[in-house]
């Protein structure tokens, strides 16, 4: 029986009860029509080109295999044994069970855990080493790993993919060291505290342009030796994204040290005993943007001799402090928000940073402190309504505002100047002061101590109904003014409406001009009644309303 031509492969046809359909069935089904121990002769028998004879032999010699282990009555009852078993390339299935050994993978292989086996390194050395590069580590549960610089999963080699792996009740969980170019995604580090150097969850050491996605490292760290959820020394260009750094001990929940152009973005550090995300000692040139950093013993955010490094769209709140800024300079921060902590922003000795465009709310102490020798900063923009706003312990001069120029404010304001300055109880400095001409700039400067001026203080944007406001009687048939304040970037031209009982019955005056007044002549078809109120609305921006705060009275025309 041939199954070939002499000069080229036939369209797919039917054999006996066999339908040939791919090249590759055809090559199946030659082989098996070789008698055991009967000589192929190819050159007699056919003329395949080049080609398809490459084909042949790639395929016969690839050789890829699935090696199976479990605890009992498979190949392999040892991972290891599979590994040593195995050729690069290959897949090394290991189905549920605890597995007691060191694993060491020297070769590119594809690990699987099935049913999340576990690695107990039984207290001597790393349960799991990665030396070969390309590793494909899935679905295993790592424990029982001491020892200085020892984890649940130690990488050594680079370009390898851990993904769904859990390490507690280690040294450290998962490391990294002189590592790059891996991705870690899914891993749960947790629980990891053993009795050298410090207990980290995962553990970045001399390591570059590794991606950490969406992995937990939660209850890591000893109390006297200390640890990180994550933890990144000498290590740059890395991306951490959506991981969540909670309830670790001692420390903190991220850690940088030595380490630069990282991007930090979406990950979350909530309750750990100590900080939440922390950059120190020359980690410069970080991007980190939201983050969420909460209810932590120590501050939210923390740069410490850690310069040019941009905080975006972070969020702080129920911290000691929320961000803190310590010999780091020339930093920016915006577009953050810091609520509800001790302290909303500390800088010390720190110099020639940019804030601008925060939100600094209800801080227990005060907003933002600024101590030691801290000069050349800029602070613009930003919010700050707390019970106090403002602490100095020291006399050289911070910039409170930039050049007056026409841009929307954090406030809505159609023009950047200053801060917005004002007090839980509604009676700080941007929310009571006058701006005749409404352009949003308080017509008066913010002094906060004679070192330190707010020339350009924002101005609230608000319509405050003055007339009708305090119970009055009008009468059909009668003409009255309705009286207005207008602060702040109201617009030019607002509505007015008539509210019986809360809800409007009848638009006064769809557009007029935003000038603080206009006269009524109320007319017979309103129907007399105690329950009144007026309100005014801008036209450019409804959302700047205000109405009349007691109800006042209409009556029958005399």
């Amino acid at each position: 029986m041939k199954l070939y031509s002499r000069n080229r492969l036939h369209a797919p046809r039917t054999i006996g009860a066999t339908t040939v359909l791919t090249f590759l069935t055809v090559i199946s089904l030659f082989i098996i029509a070789v008698p055991v121990g009967a000589t192929l002769n190819l050159a007699k028998e056919t003329t395949f080109n080049s080609t398809y004879t490459n084909v042949i032999h790639k395929l016969l010699s690839s050789g890829l295999k699935t090696l199976i282990v479990c605890p009992s009555g498979c190949t392999y009852s040892s991972i290891q044994s599979a590994i040593d078993s195995a050729s690069s390339g290959d897949t090394i299935e290991v189905h549920s069970g605890t597995y007691y050994e060191n694993v060491d993978v020297n070769k590119k292989l594809k690990l699987k855990g099935i049913g999340s086996p576990v690695v107990d390194a039984g207290k001597n050395g790393s349960a799991i080493t990665l030396f070969e590069n390309g590793v494909i580590l899935e679905g295993f549960t790592t424990i029982g790993s001491t020892g200085s610089r020892k984890a649940g999963i130690k990488v050594t080699s680079s370009n390898n993919i851990l993904i769904n792996n859990t390490a507690h009740s280690n040294q450290n969980g998962i490391y990294l060291q002189f590592s790059s170019n891996n991705q870690l995604i899914g891993n749960t580090a947790s629980w990891n505290n053993g009795i050298f150097d410090t207990n980290n969850g995962i553990l970045l050491s001399n390591s570059n342009n590794n991606i950490l996605s969406a992995n937990t490292a939660s209850y890591n760290g000893e109390d006297d030796l200390g640890g990180y959820g994550i933890y990144l020394k000498y290590s740059n260009n890395n991306t951490l994204s959506n991981n969540s750094a909670n309830l670790n001990y001692n420390d903190g929940g991220i850690y940088l040290k030595n380490s630069g152009n990282n991007k930090l973005n979406g990950n979350t550090a909530f309750d750990n005993s100590h900080v939440g995300i922390t950059l120190e000692f020359s980690s410069n040139n970080n991007m980190l943007s939201g983050n969420i950093a909460s209810s932590n013993d120590g501050y939210g955010f923390g740069l410490l001799g850690s310069d040019n490094n941009t905080m975006n769209d972070n969020n702080a709140y129920s911290n000691s402090e929320g961000i803190y800024l310590e010999f780091s300079s020339n930093n920016t921060l915006s577009g953050n928000i810091a609520s509800n902590n001790g302290g909303g922003l500390y800088i010390s000795n720190s110099n020639n940073n940019m804030l601008s465009s925060n939100k600094v709310l209800n801080s227990g102490f005060a907003g933002i402190l600024i101590m030691g020798s801290s000069s050349n900063n800029k602070i613009y923009n930003n919010i700050f309504n707390n019970v106090d706003n403002y602490f100095s312990g020291m006399k050289k001069n911070t910039t409170w505002n930039t050049t007056m120029k026409s841009g929307t404010n954090i406030i809505g304001g159609p023009i950047m100047g200053g801060n917005f300055w004002a007090y839980l109880n509604g009676t700080g400095f941007s929310q009571t002061c006058t701006d005749a001409n409404n352009d949003g700039i308080c017509d008066a400067k913010y002094t906060l101590d004679s070192n330190n001026i707010d020339y350009l203080p924002l101005a609230a944007t608000r319509l405050t109904v003055i007339s009708p406001n305090d119970g009055e009687t009008w009468m059909q048939n009668k003409s009255y003014k309705i009286k207005w304040i207008s602060t702040g970037a109201t617009g030019s031209f607002v509505k007015i409406r008539l509210l019986k009982n809360g809800t409007a019955v009848k638009t006064i005056k769809s557009n007029t001009s935003n000038d603080g007044s206009y006269r009524w002549k109320i007319p017979y078809s309103i129907v007399p009644g105690t329950d009144y109120k007026i309100r005014i609305i801008s036209k450019s921006n409804p959302a700047y309303k205000d109405s009349s705060d007691k109800k006042f009275a209409i009556i029958e025309a005399v």
